[in-house]
């Protein structure tokens, strides 16, 4: 087992629980069936003020790693690992309901409910210092995992046309170019780009994946037993002896970034005060990213790859490519530029609010703007698998900060004194 894969592992208890405790707090479990459905409807709904914020949010959550690791995670643990990938999905979405909402209610001013500025106020002592250590980590997120991880994945995809790759460095120059007018433009950018650009990449997804499992529909019920059947079944053959509950929940706990608290800088930037609706934004992120997008690409490899296939994206081609022939590869080419591009615009804008927290002057956003530009097109050299203890390490740099910040913020006794009602599901 890599040092990615180890600290990873050694991460999911700690996001499982925060999960747990999440739940227990933010008072979701007495939600009705009804209110919950509408809760999500309205998240939804291009009315709302935080829509551009979920989706500029979901545009960074819904990438590549989605599509890969779901595959992965299915044909290494077997069938079974779905399940904990809904298991996990469900720990998110009380993470991300949180995140959202406190990004909201705590907000008194521009970028107040930041995570970095919540850790200030959260924290008497130690907050600044704890801030700007969350912000360098987040740094090293963006040019690791928003620029040379979806940079690699994108040169993947080409590798995985027969007849039409393209060298790693027209890749790398490609992607960045197509970067470039959100990391001019900025936040308002990001959310023009982001609604339009979000739906249709998921609407784009979803219709191939259906296409797939609605082809060899005989053996989905065949593979939903086994998703339950195996979920409790180690699977000894597998690389390291990992089971299906372990190769699950690394995909369902890290794929929807919940936890990590970058989604609040989306949503403090929004113009949204309502915190219970700020909250279903960010619980719906989570059901879209994890529990439809990891789903569908599951069932898929489960329904239409033979067993014993290599994963990552290489399943998911192969899956494809059995229902559409030779109209697979460019179709799900796009589709994984789409949402490596995605991520990459709001890592992009996120490495901005970052640098600019530690006090970078307009030299200095430069110098990460041309820092972001060199990791994509570095990235662009270099396998996914390769930088994966990268972005591991980067995850582990946001969690345990933004994971302490949640549980000071959510607790009924805290005395951060950040505003009267002590959390954001008060109804003071």
């Amino acid at each position: 087992m890599g040092f990615g894969e180890t600290l990873d592992y050694t991460l999911i208890p700690a996001v499982l629980g925060l999960g747990v405790i999440l739940w227990l707090r933010s008072g979701l479990l007495r939600l009705r069936p009804g209110n919950f459905a509408r809760g999500v409807r309205q998240s939804l709904s291009r009315k709302s003020d935080s829509f551009a914020a979920l989706m500029a949010s979901l545009g960074a959550t819904v990438g590549t790693a989605n599509v890969a690791g779901a595959a992965g995670a299915v044909l290494l643990g077997g069938p079974g690992a779905l399940f904990w990938i809904w298991i996990c999905g469900l720990g998110g979405m009380a993470i991300k309901y949180c995140e959202a909402a406190f990004s909201v209610r705590r907000t008194c001013g521009e970028g107040e409910g930041t995570p970095m500025a919540l850790m200030v106020r959260a924290f008497p002592k130690g907050g600044g210092m704890l801030a700007r250590l969350y912000a360098v980590g987040g740094l090293f997120s963006a040019l690791a995992a928003g620029a040379g991880w979806q940079s690699a994945a994108a040169s993947e995809a080409f590798r995985g046309m027969p007849g039409r790759s393209l060298p790693p460095l027209l890749t790398g120059i490609a992607f960045a170019l197509l970067t470039l007018p959100v990391l001019l433009g900025g936040g308002e950018r990001l959310k023009r780009i982001s609604v339009r650009l979000v739906p249709a990449m998921c609407f784009l997804y979803v219709l191939g994946a259906g296409a797939v499992i609605l082809v060899h529909w005989r053996r989905l019920p065949d593979v939903l037993l086994q998703v339950f059947a195996c979920a409790f079944r180690p699977r000894a053959a597998m690389a390291g002896g990992l089971g299906a509950a372990a190769a699950g929940m690394r995909c369902g706990t890290f794929s929807g970034e919940a936890g990590l608290g970058t989604a609040m800088l989306c949503y403090a930037a929004s113009g949204e005060r309502d915190p219970q609706r700020a909250g279903f934004c960010g619980l719906t992120e989570v059901l879209v990213d994890t529990l439809v997008v990891c789903t569908l690409t599951s069932l898929a490899v489960l329904t239409a790859v033979p067993e014993g296939t290599e994963g990552g994206l290489e399943a998911v081609f192969a899956a494809f490519r059995g229902t559409m022939g030779g109209f697979a590869s460019p179709y799900l080419t796009l589709t994984v530029w789409l949402f490596a591009l995605s991520s990459a615009f709001t890592w992009s804008w996120y490495a901005l609010r970052f640098a600019a927290f530690l006090g970078a002057d307009r030299v200095g956003l430069w110098l990460v703007r041309l820092a972001f530009l060199g990791a994509v097109i570095l990235g662009s050299f270099f396998d996914t698998v390769r930088l994966n203890p990268l972005v591991s390490l980067s995850n582990a740099l946001l969690l345990l900060p933004n994971g302490a910040l949640l549980l000071r913020l959510s607790s009924p006794s805290s005395a951060c004194g950040v505003d009267a009602g002590r959390n954001p599901f008060s109804k003071g």
